[in-house]
């Protein structure tokens, strides 16, 4: 099909992506390459508990050796986006800070990567594999970040990295009291102590107190920046307002701990500004022809299928409709790829039928939808771009 063609036949794609197409044409799907990255999210925990002692975990990220370690966690701070807003991050980025990339999991969504943080493990081997995926045994939709009780108790398969340091290590969670009892809480932070706290200057601050006594890890979860994003977008002065806040309790953070606690940054994901004219809303017709679910998110839709439905007929009309830009993927095909690590058999049986995964400034949204809320949000994530799978590892440096 001819770019002008498939925008005569679609006529929703916006027109960023319009212009995009001839630059796009012809482009098959491979993933992101070319850059060297200092490893994985996966890799974040098990070196921090062996940087301060723990022998049965490989500190692959070769962070210094400490007494004690604090992680913050900050929901959304994609590297690039934290170099765009350098100006607003200036003791983050300060010289004396070691600052490296790392590389987060697919999908880039926070549900996939906490439970990855948190195990070492990839979605394909921990089984939560998307932000709304599919429950094979009920037939429900479910939210990973917030109906996890509607889950069976062993959705997630995995042992904790917290459960696997029991007797070695004791490992915090330091976050928001509505957080304490949720079904993500209890089913991610297995074998942690939560301790609650509200403002990020009281998280900092009880993550200090309890980071004093030596063999102790110490999550900080931060979500300010990430929902700045999604209201306001990245390029906001809302958002740029919340770094420099975080940018401000870090360095008090580092400055109330002795030499010998370390103090390492994070992220889940980073994110990216799509108005509402770069939204693609679909309904009925040949897209959902066949389609059971809806499931994923908008930069990265998974398609639970009828089990009459042919897929080729699916792949084929989303594949003519927009393969200009997004790759339109079989469930085979991503698996080969090994986007979401290495599946087990039992996990991809959640994996929708069909990926589609954004590869332009658009997000798609199913118009059949009663609630239009989502459509709303302006920061988005969940995608193969850099801006979403890069995130930063910086270890902060005493006396900086």
């Amino acid at each position: 099909m001819t770019c002008s063609a498939l925008f005569v036949a679609s006529n929703s794609v916006p027109a960023r992506a319009r212009n995009a197409c001839v630059r796009l044409a012809g482009m098959t799907f491979m993933l992101p390459t070319g850059k060297d990255y200092a490893g994985s999210l996966t890799d974040v925990v098990p070196s921090l508990l062996a940087s301060i002692g723990v022998e049965s975990f490989k500190n692959s990220l070769e962070l210094r050796g400490a007494t004690s370690a604090v992680l913050v966690l900050v929901d959304g701070l994609g590297d690039e986006n934290l170099t765009a807003a350098r100006g607003h991050a200036r003791f983050l980025l300060g010289t004396r800070n070691r600052r490296r990339v790392l590389r987060t999991v697919f999908p880039s969504t926070t549900a996939c990567a906490l439970v990855s943080l948190m195990t070492g493990e990839t979605p394909g081997q921990h089984g939560v594999v998307g932000y709304r995926v599919l429950n094979p045994v009920s037939g429900a939709i479910v939210n990973q970040l917030t109906e996890l009780d509607l889950a069976p108790p062993d959705w997630m398969r995995s042992r904790t990295l917290a459960q696997q340091a029991t007797g070695a290590a004791r490992v915090f969670v330091v976050g928001r009291a509505k957080f304490a009892d949720s079904a993500l809480t209890r089913t991610v932070y297995r074998g942690a102590e939560y301790v609650p706290a509200e403002s990020l200057a009281e998280r900092f601050e009880k993550a200090a107190v309890v980071a004093r006594t030596p063999g102790r890890l110490v999550l900080v979860y931060a979500s300010e920046l990430d929902s700045a994003a999604h209201k306001f977008g990245v390029a906001s002065s809302k958002w740029t307002e919340q770094l420099e806040l975080l940018d401000a309790e870090l360095r008090d953070l580092r400055a109330s701990l002795p030499s010998d606690v370390s103090v390492v940054v994070t992220a889940d994901h980073g994110v990216l500004d799509v108005h509402s004219a770069e939204q693609i809303v679909f309904g009925a017709g040949a897209l959902t022809q066949g389609v059971a679910h809806v499931g994923g998110e908008p930069r990265c839709l998974q398609l639970y299928l009828e089990p009459a439905a042919d897929i080729e007929v699916v792949l084929s009309a989303w594949q003519e409709a927009y393969s200009q830009v997004a790759h339109v993927l079989t469930r085979g095909q991503v698996m080969e790829q090994s986007l979401l690590g290495k599946v087990s058999d039992i996990n991809s049986e959640r994996m929708g039928d069909l990926f589609v995964i954004t590869r332009e400034n658009v997000v798609f949204y199913d118009g059949r939808e009663t609630n239009t809320a989502p459509q709303r949000m302006i920061g988005q994530h969940g995608a193969l771009s850099d801006i979403e799978m890069n995130i930063p590892l910086i270890e902060l440096a005493t006396g900086s």
